[in-house]
């Protein structure tokens, strides 16, 4: 097993809701043309705005070379924040739930001092059952695969 395994976004997903997110604007200038009408324009120029913004956030994770989540011997590594520790880590999971309009996302979630941290895995480069596995092979390791103390050289009182 190696010492940590990263995980990506997934480039596939994020190009395609790149596309999604220009679908829109290009069918609202579609019927803004044809339709003849002025007070449209100023509809489609504040999508182009409001989804222009949203593509920057998808382009900067399609740039981006870090991933986005660490799960390692230690513990556990989301993006840009800490480390926490696999002694610190309760109740680890991957859940489903619906959001709006019937749509299912998943999230790894786990309790972290009196927190519960909650990361979307949707757009990762990883399946929900890959990840349970990881997380349940990582975590085996941190709590089986310990060197006895008399093996490495620390002396017990």
């Amino acid at each position: 097993m190696d010492d940590e395994a990263a995980i990506y976004y997934s480039k596939w997903k994020t190009l395609i809701n790149i596309l999604w997110l220009a679908v829109v604007p290009a069918a609202m200038f579609f019927f803004a043309v044809k339709s003849g009408r002025r007070d449209l324009w100023l509809i489609f120029s504040f999508a182009i705005i409001f989804f222009g913004a949203l593509s920057l956030i998808f382009f900067r994770q399609l740039l981006n070379k870090k991933p986005a989540l660490i799960i390692s011997k230690q513990g556990i590594k989301i993006l840009n924040s800490e480390l926490v520790l696999w002694r610190d880590v309760r109740d680890e999971r991957i859940i489903c739930e619906y959001g709006s309009k019937g749509s299912l996302h998943h999230y790894l979630v786990f309790e972290h001092g009196n927190s519960e941290v909650k990361f979307s895995i949707d757009d990762l480069e990883i399946s929900k059952t890959e990840l349970e596995k990881l997380l349940i092979d990582y975590r085996d390791f941190c709590h089986y695969k310990k060197i006895p103390d008399f093996l490495s050289g620390n002396k017990s009182t």
